[in-house]
């Protein structure tokens, strides 16, 4: 092998000339850099009836892809280069966005189905002294792009690796690390999360080189897994339907195995026959695999394909190169269904799977990643990296999340393609959770049967109860499960910022089922000229607990004030107003909310009494949160549950802030 580094300043031009012929280029720095050095070894090369078989453009810096601009365009069309035949081309720009593509001049569908999720990749870094967010490698990416249409790469020669998706070299290639070691392994992640592409993109990878027999378990009912031979010939069938069109001869082979099924025994021998007789190594991937786990037939087939994997390894059987099996729930610990009322845990006997430990959500590099390729396709003016920040304030980077955002600017508040200013990300997010999708169903599904994870997760947000992260506990591992727990230094949090609001609305909700505020919520009695007089809101609120509940009712209040309040307010910034709530986890357990209303902002915060001293601190707390928020005025609202307590209002300064405080 022979590398060959071009002048490129600040930038990168490689030319790796392998051993078998082949030629790979690496970014080709500046224009000067093809002009004067790179243009006369292309020539050279094509003399000698070579080609570059990949070249491989890292990102938009004018010092990386300013001389494939300058080649492209005198390259002319894929099919007859005036300089040199290019057989694949690495880049990524916004067609590989998973929205709004339809909508782009010039760009066909090229997905065979619709992806939820984004793929993207961030395979740059800043370099000192290079602005990789200037509007100058904006125009270059998008120009770049534009040469790749106009010359007909764009058919079957950019990123046809990764099926014309983004090159994405980080994550995906671990995932092909373990199956290159004929690994057997699940990858467990919560509902919209990635996994159905993540399956589909290694299928793409890897059909030059493996047989990829691909399936999913949704939808083939429960009645499949009743009996043996129904489940053998349903699997058969589904192995051949994965290579119909892929591989049609082996398609039909194994269709001529099907009357020779009767149980798992035939099965396994049928499997065996099938590798032994494949080309290549047989790839196994099968999704959403925990819908039909809860039986003893799922538990039989998982225990036959063990056995084979462990006869294999002795030499004594021929199997699936590799599984990998693809769900919500780590089936290596099942719990089965005998009777509607009985239900017992068992080890999974899929022990032989190794740790599935790649973070498959987005980091702030890889959204900042997809922002600037955004940006620089539809012209549009942006912070790529604050808005990015915000993004992920917002996500913690759940694919789904991210990519529903960033679909509601483009398609609802950024028409114009103008610019995409923060605003938008606090606007997206509104519609966000306004919104019904299958992943917010799923959330309040989930929480609505299950009354210890409901209260479990009502004590975490609304009590500001610190819970440390064990996953022995059962409530703790099935919302990690889900997605909703994460670990912060070893304690649970809720996942993102985007699922806590939607609890919060879905509690509060629920809260005013129960409890009539009507008569003291009416909107128009608190809408100014400017926004909302928030002090005549707490003063009615008070009242509203004065008159409506007495002491009896303490404990309720204890557990509930706090999101009383939430369901007084949500009626009269309906609509035009929005609200984030945070907890802050400290000796006063306190909770903030911060309210938009119009183009003002207010900031509540609500704790408990806890005494003079801790008044004290949380006062002198609340002023330090106005000045970040570079606010003069603030709302506290104290909830005291003494016996003499005293129903009264006052307006407090500490440091400057004005803090108008009421006690109920």
């Amino acid at each position: 092998m022979i590398i060959e580094m071009f002048p490129a300043e600040n930038g990168d031009a490689f030319l790796i000339r392998l051993d078998n012929g082949k030629n790979i280029v690496i970014d080709m720095g500046y224009a000067t850099t093809y002009t004067n050095f790179i243009k006369d070894r292309f020539i050279d090369l094509n003399n000698k009836n070579q080609c570059i078989d990949l070249l491989i453009i890292t990102h938009i810096d004018e010092d990386h892809i300013d001389g494939a601009i300058e080649f492209f365009k005198e390259n002319g069309y894929v099919n007859k280069p005036n300089i040199i035949e290019v057989k694949e081309i690495w880049y990524n720009s916004y067609r590989h966005l998973q929205f709004e593509k339809g909508k782009v001049d010039g760009i066909d569908r090229f997905e065979k189905r619709q992806l939820e999720e984004i793929i993207l990749s961030n395979l740059g870094e800043n370099r000192e002294g290079n602005n990789e967010f200037s509007n100058v490698s904006a125009r270059q990416g998008s120009t770049l792009a534009g040469y790749l249409y106009e010359y007909g790469y764009s058919t079957d020669r950019w990123n046809t690796s990764f099926n014309k998706e983004a090159v994405k070299l980080d994550k995906l290639d671990k995932i092909i690390e373990l199956i290159k070691e004929k690994d057997y392994f699940i990858i467990n992640r919560p509902r919209q999360y990635g996994k159905t592409t993540t399956m589909y993109m290694l299928e793409q990878r890897l059909k030059n080189d493996y047989l990829v027999v691909s399936m999913s378990f949704e939808g083939i009912g429960d009645e499949v897994f009743l009996k043996e031979k129904t489940f053998s010939k349903v699997f058969i069938e589904l192995m051949a339907e994965s290579l119909e069109f892929t591989n049609e001869e082996e398609s039909k082979r194994l269709l001529g195995y099907e009357n020779d099924i009767d149980n798992l025994r035939d099965l396994s021998k049928l499997i065996t026959r099938f590798v032994r007789d494949s080309k290549k190594d047989v790839i196994l991937f099968i999704d959403e695999v925990d819908k039909s786990s809860n039986n003893q037939l799922f538990l039989s087939f998982l225990g036959m394909l063990r056995n084979k994997y462990l006869l294999r390894q002795q030499g004594k059987d021929k199997t699936f190169s590799s599984v990998i099996l693809a769900g919500v729930y780590d089936i290596r610990n099942l719990k089965l269904k005998f009777r509607n009322e009985d239900e017992k845990k068992y080890n999974s006997p899929w022990n032989i799977a190794v740790d599935f430990d790649i973070d498959m959500k987005f980091n702030e590099k890889e959204i900042e990643s997809m922002l600037k390729e955004y940006s620089s396709e539809k012209n549009v003016i942006m912070n790529t990296r604050n808005i990015a920040q915000l993004l992920y304030r917002y996500t913690s980077g759940y694919p789904f999340l991210v990519a529903r955002i960033c679909k509601i600017i483009d398609e609802k508040l950024n028409k114009e393609n103008l610019e995409w200013t923060e605003e938008y990300i606090i606007k997206a997010n509104k519609i966000l959770l306004s919104e019904r999708n299958t992943l917010f169903e799923d959330l309040i599904k989930n929480v609505e049967n299950n009354e210890e994870l409901k209260d479990y997760i009502f004590d975490l947000i609304m009590n500001g109860e610190e819970k440390s992260f064990n996953l022995d506990n059962p409530i703790i591992n099935l919302g990690n499960v889900f997605g909703y727990f994460i670990n912060k230094d070893g304690k649970v949090k809720i996942s993102n910022r985007i699922f806590e609001q939607r609890l919060y609305n879905y509690y509060s909700s629920k809260l005013e089922n129960k409890v009539d505020m009507s008569s003291y919520n009416f909107k128009e009695n608190f809408i100014t000229s400017t926004g909302l007089d928030f002090k005549k809101i707490l003063l009615r609120f008070q009242q509203f607990i004065k008159e409506q509940y007495s002491s009896i009712d303490s404990k309720f209040i204890e557990r509930e004030g706090r999101l009383l309040f939430l369901a007084f307010i949500k009626p009269i910034i309906n609509g035009i107003g929005f609200d984030f709530k945070e907890v802050q986890i400290s000796e006063e357990k306190r909770l903030d909310v911060v309210i938009t209303y119009l183009k003002e902002k207010y900031l509540v915060e609500l704790k408990i009494w806890r005494g003079e001293e801790y008044h004290k601190k949380g006062l002198k707390q609340l002023s330090d949160y106005l000045e970040i928020n570079e606010l003069d005025c603030g709302y506290l609202i104290i909830y005291n549950f003494n016996k003499t307590k005293e129903y009264k209002s006052e307006t407090i300064m500490v440091d400057s802030k004005k803090i108008f405080a009421i006690w109920v």
